[in-house]
């Protein structure tokens, strides 16, 4: 498996602002995932590249000094020398590991059902058509549909299922999933250990893509027996027949495993940037050389959203909620959500195939260095202090140190104060990348947090996360976020439609709601009272 590995492992002379003009390494995550649904292995990148047209354009956009914008010009012009005298290579060496189904694409026997679907992938939603005969799932993407036309080429690159082809004997797990809010889609694991999204026209084609596929139900992992019907289930039904809740209640996994569990089955998914798995910030303190995970005060009151911990920021969003006056507009706490596809992207950001992604979201060039993220510290004080900032994070941060490397060597700006944007800014008692997420999920899995994530679990995914809980618990997003606040089906006009898919998009969407009462404690001796917790600092911008 040579060309497996870690990015963090690439010599300096990999990075583009080397000297050298030897061809340089690059990586990119892979889609494998271990039995935590951890996305960790790293696969060679023959796409890759320090994207010197995105560090030019932002300069001349950004007006950065005039010696940043020669050295931007110098490097582009150098790159596209060292391309030019490349050979382009048939067939890529990542994609010698992989069998060559899609080369031989012929349908194996007569075929059971066909419908247009879309393949949901991250970045990318690409129009085609599924066909199931009694053995194989195919999908062949429509290349003439202006929806695909109008992708960006540097992300359809990465989509690795436009021509696809599984075996029925590969797939391990169904589940239904929405797609834009509306509950028309499925996602499929695979043996393996990656996993593919369609959406379809309508419910009704769900079902029977549902009962043309094999009877694998959502896997072995959760207690429920390998039905269609439990692939039909909807996300409260799934919690409802699992006994994850009473595996975590008894400390038979972890709080990491829990979180990914509910996570999967309220519909968040590696697939959909819209709606990728959300995790909690737990520590508050980035600021001391040493961090004591004994302490309360290191940690965050999981009991309120991240919008409510600052309590004058809190009143602001209560003042917002109470004086709102629309007829059309349901009055709400936040108009930005938690959890959307361009804060995933700034996330992950540094990494391929996020980048490519991101540069798509952002007109082909690196975002305004102030609003990159950049450190862990100006991150937290941010999403305390900032009106228009209340976001959650991702699992990466509990288990992918490379997130926080510029192992491909972008040039990404300076800050205001002149500091260069690099490397993530780590906290002081954070010697390295490696050791920040060891202590993050450290904190995850401490005391302090099995006895409140429950609460937490309430406002995401429970009782809290929408109606007259969610009022009282300062937990009210904008409208568009939630499931059932549109019709889709009903809505004739064509520009109306586009309009409100488009908010959808990029206001974030809620998760599917799980339960209606109070999610049970995990079992514990320990008692937390509010009083053990700071509170954050009261300045709001």
């Amino acid at each position: 498996w040579s060309s497996l590995g870690s990015p963090g492992s690439v010599s300096s002379e990999s990075s583009c602002e080397s000297s050298e003009s030897k061809p340089t390494q690059f990586w990119k995550l892979d889609v494998w995932e271990d039995d935590a649904r951890r996305r960790k292995r790293f696969v060679r990148n023959s796409l890759g590249s320090c994207h010197p047209e995105a560090t030019l354009k932002a300069a001349l956009e950004h007006g950065a000094p005039e010696d940043a914008i020669q050295a931007a010009q110098a490097e582009f012009h150098s790159t596209l020398a060292q391309v030019k005298g490349q050979t382009q290579e048939l067939i890529d060496d990542a994609d010698l590991l992989v069998e060559d189904r899609e080369l031989d694409i012929d349908l194996q026997g007569p075929v059971n059902m066909s419908t247009p679907a879309i393949l949901i992938s991250p970045g990318i939603a690409a129009p085609g058509t599924v066909s199931i005969t009694s053995s194989e799932l195919y999908f062949e993407v429509n290349e003439e549909d202006p929806d695909f036309k109008a992708f960006d080429p540097s992300v359809i690159r990465y989509c690795d299922h436009l021509h696809g082809k599984w075996y029925f004997s590969e797939i391990r797990a169904i589940f239904s999933r929405r797609y834009l809010l509306q509950n028309t889609a499925i996602e499929l694991f695979l043996a393996s250990r990656t996993s593919i999204m369609f959406a379809f026209p309508d419910q009704n084609s769900v079902k029977k893509v549902i009962k043309a596929l094999p009877r694998v139900g959502v896997g072995i992992k959760y207690g429920i027996p390998q039905t269609r019907r439990a692939s039909m289930m909807s996300p409260r039904q799934l919690y409802r027949s699992s006994n994850m809740t009473q595996k975590w209640q008894r400390r038979e996994i972890s709080n990491f495993e829990y979180l990914m569990f509910l996570n999967t089955i309220a519909g968040r998914t590696y697939n959909d940037l819209n709606q990728y798995p959300v995790f909690p910030w737990v520590i508050t303190n980035y600021d001391s050389n040493e961090l004591d995970l004994s302490s309360p005060n290191n940690f965050r009151d999981l009991s309120k959203p991240i919008g409510a911990l600052n309590q004058s920021r809190r009143e602001y969003f209560e003042n917002r909620y109470s004086a709102w006056e629309h007829d059309q507009i349901p009055p709400f706490h936040y108009g930005t959500h938690y959890s959307t596809s361009a804060f995933t992207l700034n996330w992950l950001i540094r990494l391929e195939p996020f980048t490519s992604m991101f540069l798509a979201l952002q007109s082909g060039k690196f975002d305004h260095p102030n609003r990159l993220f950049s450190s862990m510290k100006s991150s937290w004080s941010n999403c305390q202090r900032d009106t228009s900032d209340v976001k959650e994070l991702i699992p990466e941060f509990y288990y992918l140190p490379e997130m926080f490397v510029n192992s491909n060597g972008y040039r990404l700006g300076q800050l205001d104060d002149g500091t260069k944007v690099d490397d993530v800014e780590l906290p002081p008692w954070a010697n390295s990348p490696e050791e920040f997420v060891r202590i993050n999920r450290q904190a995850l899995e401490s005391e302090f947090v099995s006895c409140q994530m429950h609460q937490w679990i309430d406002l995401i995914f429970g009782y809290k996360q929408k109606g007259p809980e969610a009022v009282r618990a300062t937990n009210v997003f904008y409208y568009l976020t939630y499931e059932g606040a549109v019709d889709m089906d009903n809505n004739s006009d064509p520009v109306m439609k586009e309009a409100v898919e488009n908010q959808i998009k990029s206001f974030g969407q809620t998760p599917s709601q799980l339960l209606l009462e109070p999610h049970p404690p995990r079992s514990s001796a320990m008692h937390l009272s509010p009083m053990m917790f700071n509170s954050s600092p009261e300045d709001v911008c």
